[in-house]
């Protein structure tokens, strides 16, 4: 490569990239123009949270010289490297490995499928923005043995699983166009998601759902939970200038979807410290999720209706009419209504709206993209 040093080859691809753009006076901005990405891919690339893949190989080699294998190479050398560990470590590795759901995260296609166990360690380190299995060590047993997480998780559940999603979570929110974290600002602009109840879609609220967001520093992200995570929602400021909601869509319906957005929604309003808040369904009900539950009820019907709640009849003309009042949807308030024993489970279901993920997935703006920011 004309002009550009020899790589250390223990050190990462960044390295070199950031010294041919200083040796060529290219900033981050102009870098992520050229190679075709959007803001904040330097930043993941710095991280190790973005692989150097062929496509990119291809736009590196154009752009800044050398041959796309020279790319490719220097990512393949950097990933071993790193992925050398002792053999107690590299079998606990492989342990760690066979318990996490990789089936479900290359169908969702957060990781490459690959021929090895080596290669699927290395991707697998990769996604959540590792080395080495050490590193697994000092990063993330930490989060799995504290106080919060074990309270959000049962026992039942797969902790693996649960801080996979999260990390997507984490990846997809570090891509997304978002203004700095404005807590008063969130707040007030809740009113403004509130007639998003009555859509019918995703694909309809979603995408306005997220400009409204991203707008007052609030990354909505939606990732299918894979097998052994049972989690509805979370909520996390994610770094300094950002919080994250994250969304699985779970139950499929919009009574349990908006219910978990406002519920997240309420420990970033009046618990917004640098926590982690993972609802999972498994019944713990610590003070927080109280104040989170009683958030939501009152975004969903109004303070000043909700004392009419336990008077409507529980008949499908009525349901509709209060819901109208309410500037709600009608299924949200039969989700309320059996919430509060008020209606059987089993009465008025057909008027929550059903929710597909054949649908989900085949519309990009609702499971991935990057939402325009909201002057």
């Amino acid at each position: 490569m004309t002009g550009a040093p020899n790589p250390d080859w223990s050190s990462s691809p960044w390295d070199t990239i950031a010294d041919v753009l200083r040796l060529r006076g290219i900033d981050e901005a102009e870098f992520e123009d050229m190679v075709g990405e959007t803001a904040g891919f330097a930043a993941a690339l710095r991280r190790g949270d973005r692989l150097i893949d062929q496509s990119l190989a291809e736009a590196l080699a154009e752009n800044l010289g050398a041959s796309v294998s020279f790319w490719l190479n220097r990512e393949s050398d950097f990933r071993k490297s790193g992925a050398k560990n002792s053999a107690s470590d590299f079998d606990d590795a492989l342990v760690w490995l066979r318990e996490l759901p990789l089936k479900d995260m290359m169908t969702a296609g957060w990781i490459r499928k690959t021929a090895s166990k080596e290669e699927m360690l290395t991707n697998a380190l990769s996604f959540f923005g590792l080395r080495d299995f050490s590193e697994w060590k000092a990063r993330y047993h930490g989060v799995m043995n504290s106080v919060g997480f074990r309270k959000s998780s049962s026992f039942t559940e797969n902790t693996l699983s649960t801080l996979a999603w999260l990390r997507q979570g984490e990846r997809e929110a570090a891509d997304m166009l978002c203004a700095p974290w404005k807590p008063a600002a969130f707040k007030e602009a809740l009113s403004e998601i509130r007639p998003l109840m009555r859509q019918n879609s995703p694909g309809q609220f979603l995408p306005r759902l997220r400009a409204i967001c991203a707008g007052v520093g609030v990354a909505v992200v939606v990732a299918r939970a894979p097998q052994g995570c049972r989690a509805s929602g979370a909520a996390r400021i994610l770094s300094g200038d950002r919080a994250v909601i994250q969304l699985s869509f779970r139950h499929l319906s919009d009574d349990h979807f908006w219910f978990t957005f406002f519920h997240e929604s309420g420990h970033l309003v009046l618990h917004g410290e640098n926590h982690l808040f993972l609802e999972n369904g498994s019944g713990i009900m610590e003070s927080e999720e109280v104040e989170a539950n009683r958030f939501s009820e009152r975004m969903l019907i109004p303070e000043q209706l909700a004392e009419e709640l336990p008077r409507v009849k529980p008949y499908q003309r009525d349901v509709i009419r209060f819901a109208f009042r309410a500037g709600t949807s009608p299924g949200i308030v039969v989700g309320q209504m059996q919430h509060r024993k008020l209606l059987a489970e089993n009465r008025l279901n057909f008027l929550k709206r059903r929710y597909d993920w054949k649908e989900l997935s085949r519309d990009p703006s609702v499971v991935s993209g990057t939402p325009s920011i909201t002057p």
